[in-house]
């Protein structure tokens, strides 16, 4: 949070806030770290996935063709992750 806000230029409370709109509108999900551990399952930071990746490289402002991009790595995982995510069925 710390670090988008100096990125950005806003303050961490309203990262915060934002990012609470954009997970209760579904345009983002939190994936929290496995730890048999509790503690430290509810230290470690959680990783942020975006469902659309669309909407990501808008935020990021990366249109590049992947053989261009230094985030490949993580667009690609993030798209695994949506993909997976809305294959999933919840009872």
């Amino acid at each position: 949070m710390n670090e988008i806000s100096k990125n950005i230029g806003i303050t961490r409370h309203f990262v915060e806030k934002f990012l609470m709109a954009l997970e209760k509108t579904y345009v983002v999900l939190y994936l929290r770290p496995y730890f048999t551990n509790l503690g430290k399952s509810i230290i470690k930071t959680p990783k942020l996935y975006f469902i659309d990746t669309g909407i990501r490289n808008v935020i990021f402002s990366h249109f590049d063709s992947l053989d261009f991009r230094a985030d490949a790595g993580s667009l690609i995982e993030n798209f695994v992750f949506s993909e997976l995510t809305k294959r999933l069925t919840y009872k």
